[in-house]
This record gives C-alpha cells, structure tokens and sequence, in this order.
C-alpha cells in the first residue's frame, strides 16, 4: 500500500522534493549542533539564511527560462552563452550583497557570523553560473539528494573529527556543490518543453519569470514563517506540503500585483532585520533579522523587474530550504 502511495504523482513529488530533503536538512543541523554547539548552529542557521538572502535579492529565473528551449538547437546554445555572462554578473552582485552583510555583522562586533557568511558564499558559484552548466538534465532529485548528501556526510565528519564552526561553515557552502555535482553525473536528459520556445531567450522575458518567481516566493517565506512561528518544525511540514502541491503559485497568481503594498513590505521586512542587528548580538536575535532579510530579498527583487511582471506558469521549482 505504502509503496503504491508513493507512486501517485503528487506524493512522490513531494516525497523527493519536500520530505527527503527537509529530513535531511533536519539531521544536517542536528549534527551540526552536537558538533559546534547550539550557539554557533544557530549562528550558521541565520548566516546561511543571509546568504540565501542575498542570492534571492539579485538572482534571475534562469534556468526556468532556459528550460523551455532544451532541444531547440541553436535557439538553447544562444541562449545559454548569453545566460552564462548574465549570471557572472548575478555572481559578481551577489558576492558584493553578502559581503555588504558580513561588513554590518562584523561592524556590529559578530566577527564570528561574519565569517559564517564569508565561508557560506562559496556556494554561490554553483548556482550562477553552475545552473546554467547543467540546465539539459533533470535536477529535480539529483540535486536535492547531492545537496542533502553532502551536508548530513559533511556535517557527521564534522562532529566525529571534533571540527569548529568554520568546519561546519565550509559544510553548508558544500551543499550547493554537491548538488551540481550529482546531477552533472546522475542526471537524466530533461525532456523538451511541452510548449517550447524556438527563439533564443530575451531579457525581458527573463525579468519577467523573475518578477513571478520572486513573488511566489514571498507567498511561500510568509506562510512559512507564520506557520513556523505558530507550530514549530510541524508548520514548515505544512509550508512544505503547500509549496510541492503547488499551492504557492496559485495563491500568488490570486494576490493583487500592487506596486505600493510591495514597497511597503519590502521596506518594513528590511527594516525589522536592520532593528534586530542593532538592537542586540545573541544568535537568536540574528536569525529573527536573517528571516526579516529573507522576505525583504523576495519583496525586492519583485520590485526589481515590477514593470517587466505578466501573469506566467512558473516551470522550475524552488528547491531551497
């Protein structure tokens, strides 16, 4: 029965894309924490959280937007050398966004986090441009399993060589890089777009997908964090649950687009992270203002490309956790 279950689309969607990975994200920081302690987990938590932050802010929806022109010949080739340069360019963004942050960390005296996040950064370069490298295969399970693999095989090397926090820094950072290698290595040709595009990709097409995904993921990190805050790991079970039935893209496609109420969001999120680094330096405070940070990023890069927003069915997943 369990295993004619897990066969039906939806829930083996969800198995491979929500459950496994957060089990595995779960017992990553476990160990993790028996390794370096609670404190400095929940220091990595909230650095890790600022550099997903900054990816979110500056990153554009390119491997979606390739994704519609695999098996389209030189319309996909074009396309690519183009998203290459582009995503340099996110790189070079992103880098100066964190490293932005770990200068506000380490002028508010958290030298440590700072360096979280310095380490944590390292992972940037497998997302932008490595994405766009490994755009013709399926990475829906490679990459979330190569991720999930090297962070629970990193984080147990961690605690059974006696390692410090910047060991563990190194293992977050390692996530990204083992999910590019295995689905490099692993994974299957991703099959042609049911409605493909012939042309090769426009910006405006870019920024447009974009502005979408940037929304949806708002509607997720809000969920999220109001079901977290209410039921603990059980309400990000629930955002998880959401997010793989697809119920993110639905309800952003139903929220009003509104230019104000996205500035004022973006602002007071931004605004709530600067008062919680200001207002004190303990880890929990920190993660308080990596979760503020976290939709602040969402809200902006929405307002990046608002003039550029259509309403679109949004391919790639977010497969972040």
């Amino acid at each position: 029965m369990l295993k004619k279950a897990i066969k039906h689309p939806l829930a083996r969607r969800l198995t491979l894309r929500e459950y496994l990975p957060l089990s595995a994200w779960l017992l990553t920081w476990f160990v993790l924490g028996l390794a370096v302690g609670p404190a400095d987990a929940v220091r990595l938590f909230a650095a890790n959280t600022f550099v997903q932050s900054a990816r979110g802010f500056v990153a554009l929806e390119m491997v979606g937007t390739l994704s519609r022109r695999v098996g389209q010949g030189e319309a996909l080739r074009s396309s690519v050398r183009r998203a290459i340069g582009i995503d340099l360019v996110v790189l070079i963004a992103a880098l100066a966004v964190t490293a932005l942050l770990a200068g506000l960390l380490m002028w508010r005296g958290m030298e440590v986090a700072a360096g979280m996040v310095l380490i944590i950064a390292a992972a940037l370069p497998a997302r932008h441009p490595g994405g766009v490298l490994v755009v013709q295969r399926d990475r829906e399970a490679p990459w979330r399993l190569g991720a999930a693999l090297a962070g629970v095989a990193g984080a147990a090397l961690v605690w059974w060589l006696g390692g410090q926090w910047w060991h563990a820094a190194l293992v977050l950072a390692a996530r990204d890089w083992g999910g590019l290698l295995l689905t490099a290595l692993a994974g299957r040709r991703r099959r042609p777009h049911e409605e493909p595009e012939a042309e090769p990709m426009r910006f405006a097409e870019l920024a447009s997908r974009t502005e979408a995904a940037a929304r949806r993921r708002l509607v997720y990190r809000l969920a999220k964090s109001v079901l977290s805050g209410m039921l603990g790991p059980f309400g990000s079970v629930i955002a998880r649950t959401g997010r793989g039935a697809r119920l993110d893209a639905r309800i952003s496609r139903m929220v009003p687009r509104h230019r104000g109420g996205m500035t004022v969001l973006a602002l007071a999120s931004g605004g709530v992270m600067l008062f919680f680094l200001m207002v004190a330096r303990e880890p929990a405070t920190l993660v308080l203002a990596a979760v503020s940070a976290r939709v602040a990023a969402s809200a902006g890069s929405a307002l990046l490309w608002w003039n550029y927003g259509t309403s679109l069915k949004l391919d790639e997943e977010e497969d972040e956790d």
